[in-house]
């Protein structure tokens, strides 16, 4: 098992223990529940209780040898409190015991991390990536249970560090790390490349934190089939949606605008450019604008002058017969000023791409 950069050996432990009993309870999640009145909750709170802390602080015990420890006092636990389950616990820990003995959570995210990096030669392939580090942290009253944080490491580097609360981890926000690292490598490490002077993202941007987003979601989706098996793809979307719902609760409007935006676009281009390959042109733009070394305030502007220009506010006004991809037909401003921005970006393109800094200048924005 790799040290985990940032986290001390008994967070490790703490960390590591709650993984591998998330992973082998869904892998028997429907035999174990339907086979007593023992219910998702308890199961939880038996892995935490388990999960003893005075042990885990223990630093100068070896980390397979508490998980071991784990393993054997969770099982005894369950058995004690659900013994016609007894089959059913026997396959759950050998389970287990698997994860403990043949994985590493470390090298497992790393991987990960790496397949997600991999994929922009796939979905924007003039997109250089820069070098991206992995790091893990721990800290409490997070908003969700785990998050996550880009900062620059150098000119041409990004370091992604995962935070977790250990106290209150859950398998929903365990099972969102996917999602989290798409976000972050996505949104941010490929946001003003080649600045020396960034050093973050204001959680209120409407672009990175909102446009951005809603691209990076798309992304992660398109490829969660070569990142997951096919039996745990609908569960694995299912803590997704999750995740992102409890996540907006705390967004600020400006990000939800931006989000919004981003979709009423993608909309547009699908619409009203079906010959240029929309999916992939809106994914470019995003792309493009994401990396160009500009003040956060400029891309804002260009979120607010798109959504003004889409008539997002008339589309809803106009109730169950608002179309997200159509037009307000029975307001011919609107229809104009789409039908606009839609000639602007395909004056923009060439050759199915479209040429962000000629595209901001059309939009009349002093970058």
């Amino acid at each position: 098992m790799i040290a985990m950069a940032g986290l001390s050996p008994s967070e490790t432990k703490i960390l590591v223990a709650k993984a591998f009993a998330f992973q082998a309870f869904e892998a028997h999640r429907y035999e174990l529940l339907r086979g007593s009145y023992f219910d998702e909750s308890q199961y939880l709170a038996e892995f935490s209780s388990s999960n003893n802390l005075n042990k885990a602080k223990l630093n100068d015990e070896p980390l397979f040898d508490y998980l071991n420890w784990f393993h054997s006092v969770l099982l005894s636990s369950l058995l004690s409190k659900v013994p016609q389950l007894s089959t059913e616990l026997g396959r759950f820990g050998t389970t287990l015991e698997h994860f403990i003995s043949e994985q590493n959570l470390g090298s497992e995210l790393k991987r990960l991390l790496d397949k997600i990096v991999a994929s922009v030669s796939l979905y924007v392939p003039r997109q250089a990536a820069p070098a991206i580090s992995l790091d893990w942290s721990s800290e409490s009253m997070l908003t969700t249970c785990v998050a996550g944080r880009t900062v620059p490491d150098g000119p041409n580097s990004r370091k992604i560090t995962l935070i977790f609360d250990l106290s209150t981890l859950d398998p929903v926000s365990f099972h969102s790390i996917p999602w989290i690292l798409s976000h972050e490598f996505w949104c941010h490490c490929l946001a003003d490349l080649g600045s020396v002077t960034k050093v973050g993202c204001d959680p209120t941007a409407a672009y990175e934190e909102g446009w951005m987003d809603s691209v990076q979601d798309g992304l992660i989706r398109s490829q969660s089939g070569s990142l997951f098996n096919a039996s745990s793809l609908v569960r694995i979307i299912d803590f997704w949606e999750a995740y992102i719902v409890k996540r907006r609760t705390k967004a600020s409007a400006n990000v939800l605008w931006g989000s919004e935006v981003a979709e009423h676009f993608l909309g547009l281009l699908i619409q009203k450019l079906p010959d240029l390959d929309p999916i992939s042109l809106f994914r470019q733009i995003s792309v493009d604008l994401n990396a160009l070394v500009l003040d956060q305030d400029v891309k804002g502007q260009v979120v607010d002058k798109i959504g003004h220009l889409l008539q997002i506010n008339a589309l809803h006004s106009v109730g169950d017969g608002a179309p997200l991809f159509g037009d307000v037909r029975s307001d011919g401003v609107a229809v104009t000023m789409r039908q606009w921005l839609a000639d602007v970006v395909r004056h923009a393109s060439v050759n199915g791409k479209c040429d962000v800094p000629q595209l901001i200048k059309l939009l009349k924005i002093n970058a």
